[in-house]
């Protein structure tokens, strides 16, 4: 089983298009993506995408454009901001896209996305030199917002800062992930217009995706499409 699995990764990833390249509305393949101006963190292959998706990512846009303020105060914050820039720009949107497989909706509540985050505990890789593949990932979890909290509290950061990120709670409809990297986080969110495709799969058959794509990824970071 394990070689299958191998097998079928190794697949999965000659298959896989950089994030850099996809829209984040339509999450089509554009040789021609542009980023948001103010924040930096999604990029859309039109104008006609970047206006209907700015209902969605106008609450995203401000919380990303303060980030980017806030790290550029710290020297050593600031190059792991932008290490993890550089490898987010490949694997951003498989990490949304993915996160809300994982989140396996159809056996949990309505409100599972308001109540739990995807999860990625990173390492940087000093053995690579692209900055695409610099992270590996030691961890893939769904948490409740408690537990996050309670890690965030771990790792040293201010009751401040965990106070403002846990009143941000933007729903049921937005998949919220938190990137760890030693005590430095990066939260994204991403919000569906609809859940309806994963709300309404089996219980089998969204168990079994749910646990395949986590794996998936993790072999996918750790093992990348050089």
């Amino acid at each position: 089983m394990a070689d299958t699995d191998s097998k079928e990764s190794s697949e999965s990833a000659k298959k896989f298009i950089p994030s850099n390249r996809l829209c984040s509305w339509c999450i089509k393949p554009s040789p021609s993506v542009k980023r948001c101006g103010q924040c930096k963190m999604v990029q859309y292959c039109s104008k006609t995408c970047q206006k209907a998706a700015w209902k969605f990512h106008k609450k995203a846009c401000m919380t990303g454009a303060n980030h980017q303020r806030d790290v550029a105060e710290n020297e050593e914050t600031a190059e792991l901001n932008y290490e993890l820039n550089k490898w987010l720009k490949f694997w951003r949107m498989y990490i949304h896209n993915l996160g809300v497989q994982v989140m396996d909706l159809a056996n949990h509540p309505p409100d599972r996305l308001a109540t739990h985050v995807w999860v990625l505990i990173l390492d940087r890789d000093y053995e690579t030199n692209l900055q695409s593949f610099r992270m590996k990932c030691d961890r893939a979890e769904i948490w409740t917002r408690e537990e996050a909290t309670q890690y965030m509290r771990d790792t040293g950061a201010s009751e401040e800062n965990i106070s403002d990120w846990y009143d941000d709670n933007r729903g049921d409809h937005t998949l919220h992930t938190a990137i760890f990297v030693g005590s430095y986080v990066r939260f994204m969110w991403i919000s569906f217009r609809t859940l309806d495709d994963y709300r309404n799969k089996t219980p089998e058959e969204s168990r079994r995706i749910a646990k395949e794509t986590k794996e998936k990824l993790m072999y996918l970071i750790n093992n990348p499409p050089l």
